[in-house]
């Protein structure tokens, strides 16, 4: 009887466009990031205060020798799935995250999955710069789930522990860390199946060996 293979744990890697300390950008990525865990997955947490990214030159040569954007590129490199999170500022995302989105290409970003999260202190969300994000994924071919979460009036709605008061906003924003989770193993199965002659393939179906959730409208394919 063949022994069944265990598959690495997917990696997700929250990115924080925030340099406040004590953000609510902070505070929203790492509920997030337990859902991820949920899931499990091996989670971390990139603080961009913890790196002295210089404003991108414009020129990707020259980008490239920096050692702090080849150490930000490393460590997103080394995740199956990223959650970016921002404030909103003036209709759009960060100034600081847009600064180290610059320091990444497709070597980094393409195919991988990416959740999106966005805290406003205003009634109507972060849709402005999740829409921007969300752009920015898809140019470097990256796979932005559907599953969002903008927080509003963050400035009232956590507690002093870093919780959301709202139960239902609180499984929002965890549902994005569940669904990066999630993501980077149907992708990757579907890429193994595809690559295997149909004789060869494993028995059972996605489905199965994800937990029997697969992403709606995706078929029953063989795993």
């Amino acid at each position: 009887m063949e022994t069944p293979t265990t598959e690495p744990p997917v990696k997700v890697a929250a990115l924080c466009g925030s340099l406040r300390p004590g953000s609510y950008t902070a505070q929203a990525l790492r509920i997030a990031l337990q859902g991820a865990r949920e899931r499990g997955a091996e989670t971390s947490f990139i603080d961009l205060r913890d790196y002295r990214l210089p404003v991108h030159p414009g020129d990707k040569a020259i980008a490239a020798t920096d050692p702090e954007g080849q150490r930000l590129r490393a460590a997103v490199r080394a995740t199956d799935g990223l959650i970016l999170g921002t404030p909103e500022y003036h209709g759009s995302f960060s100034g600081v995250l847009k600064n180290a989105l610059d320091y990444l290409a497709f070597e980094e970003l393409e195919g991988k999955m990416i959740g999106l999260v966005g805290v406003s202190g205003g009634a109507m969300g972060a849709f402005g710069g999740l829409g921007g994000l969300r752009h920015i994924g898809r140019a470097l071919h990256a796979w932005v789930v559907p599953e969002q979460a903008a927080i509003p009036e963050a400035w009232k709605v956590f507690d002093s522990e870093g919780r959301l008061k709202d139960p239902r906003l609180a499984e929002r924003v965890a549902g994005v860390g569940r669904e990066v989770a999630r993501s980077p193993g149907i992708t990757s199965a579907v890429s193994r199946w595809n690559s295997c002659t149909p004789g060869k393939r494993p028995p059972g179906t996605l489905a199965q060996r994800r937990g029997g959730h697969p992403l709606v409208g995706w078929p029953e394919i063989e795993y």
